[in-house]
């Protein structure tokens, strides 16, 4: 509870900045704050807090996937905040609603019977009073709800992740640093606190209150998750927005060619090829899409399209395999012995150490180091 509370204020205190991926993220924090809160007073034993935080914890737990979703296109695709995406918290107001004016509604008695018998997992000896029935029903198409959640908006979350990486990977030649890769942890993270707290419902939360060590396993889980989602988007700084502030700083300058697509784009791969291979370009560091295409005499959008299409690969892909076969003759030629592999990917063209490991695994299957002393044995 602590964790969230604090992550939460310290991303909402950012609102003046006018970050908003960060106060959406506080948002997300907060709701996970009230489903603590809730969960405090139930196992502290303080029933009479627990029906007035009841429509909190009935909001918040709906809540959770679209707040996460709203944060990603808030970071991804929106640049400005997406009002009409709002509607996607309509079912966690309504049935938080729902659920605060039922529990108004109730005298003292049926408070009583809904807690010994919803929260407490007794089994009724009376008939149940109809505004407990009622709540009891809320409660059930909240759990429904909440599970039906879990499929679309990890797909959406995800696809939204995929489109921005290959925004990103069809624009800049280095994408360290810009893209969203630790968000997809979060996305483990909201996955991993989704099932847990599944199993508890169906368990029954009655089911931990006498189980220390269960209840300390699923306290651990949940903060650890709360915690590493926090921590990661406290490092998460670069947005759509600054994407799309970099990539318009440079316009299309050149109209795309009126001649038929298939010569045209024939043509462009030629020049391509022949351009990386003879000024070797890839060699400059942060190398953009808008550098490459001005030499060619196009626009960025249409070399994207001959990238993608006719070459089969991003900017991103096309570059780094140019820099990692260059990198290898670098480390092929015994009188570079004497240099670290910081030097080969400065050489190459690679902006970082990690971004040359990381390029030179994925295009070779190796390590730089394995590779240089494997050559150096033959």
């Amino acid at each position: 509870m602590f964790v969230c509370g604090f992550w939460s204020l310290t991303f909402l205190l950012d609102m003046p900045s006018g970050n908003r991926p960060r106060v959406m993220l506080g948002t997300f924090m907060l709701a996970g704050f009230f489903i603590y809160l809730a969960h405090t007073a139930f196992f502290s034993f303080q029933y009479r807090l627990f029906p007035y935080l009841d429509p909190l914890y009935a909001f918040s737990c709906l809540a959770i996937f679209p707040l996460f979703y709203l944060y990603v296109s808030l970071l991804a695709v929106d640049i400005r905040f997406p009002w009409a995406k709002l509607c996607t918290l309509a079912p966690a107001l309504l049935l938080g609603l729902t659920s605060a004016l039922l529990i108004m509604a109730m005298s003292p008695d049926e408070e009583h019977q809904y807690l010994r018998v919803s929260i407490l997992g007794e089994t009724p000896r009376e008939a149940l009073a109809p505004l407990v029935e009622w709540k009891m029903l809320a409660s059930k198409i909240n759990k429904l709800v909440f599970g039906l959640q879990i499929v679309p908006y990890t797909w959406l979350s995800t696809r939204i992740i995929r489109t921005y990486r290959r925004q990103l990977s069809n624009f800049f030649a280095d994408t360290e640093g810009r893209t969203l890769r630790q968000i997809r942890l979060v996305l483990l993270c909201v996955l991993a606190l989704s099932v847990s707290s599944l199993l508890v419902n169906v368990i029954g939360r009655d089911y931990f209150v006498y189980r220390k060590l269960w209840h300390s396993l699923s306290s651990l889980t949940f903060s650890t998750c709360f915690f590493t989602i926090g921590w990661i988007g406290s490092r998460q700084n670069y947005s759509i927005e600054d994407f799309c502030r970099e990539a318009t700083c440079v316009p299309d300058e050149h109209p795309e060619p009126t001649a038929p697509a298939h010569d045209n784009s024939s043509e462009l791969k030629a020049r391509l090829l022949h351009t990386l291979g003879k000024e070797q370009i890839y060699r400059r560091p942060d190398l953009r899409i808008t550098d490459l295409a001005p030499l060619l005499h196009t626009n960025r959008t249409y070399l994207s399209r001959v990238i993608n299409r006719d070459l089969n690969t991003s900017f991103a892909d096309l570059i780094n395999k140019h820099r990692v076969e260059y990198a290898k003759g670098l480390l092929s030629d015994k009188r570079n012995q004497q240099y670290g592999l910081n030097y080969i990917a400065d050489q190459s063209g690679f902006a970082s150490l990690n971004s040359f490991l990381r390029a030179f695994k994925k295009m070779e299957n190796t390590t730089p180091a394995r590779f240089r002393q494997r050559v150096m044995q033959q």
